[in-house]
């Protein structure tokens, strides 16, 4: 399980990357809020969780949009996701 929450959390660290290349993801810390740290609108959080269920192959509800805050919670809510898939 530990090996797939890691291949969750750097996949997720990727995006990050490749959505937000103007900010520096890698000094992102576990808990970092994403909506402060990475500047992010309701709109940019869409387009992120839009990503998130393209790249995991899960369906992420408009109301859980708000636990993915960021990434520790958004890798536990990927993982309880595709672990159900």
């Amino acid at each position: 399980m530990k090996s797939a929450q890691s291949d969750i959390e750097a996949a997720i660290r990727q995006i990050l990357k490749e959505l937000f290349p103007d900010h520096d993801v890698g000094q992102l810390k576990g808990d970092d809020d994403l909506v402060t740290a990475l500047d992010l609108d309701s709109m940019a959080m869409i387009d992120l969780a839009l990503e998130f269920e393209r790249r995991f192959k899960v369906r992420i509800p408009n109301e859980d949009l708000e636990r993915l805050t960021s990434i520790d919670a958004v890798t536990e809510y990927l993982v309880a996701g595709t672990a159900s898939t």
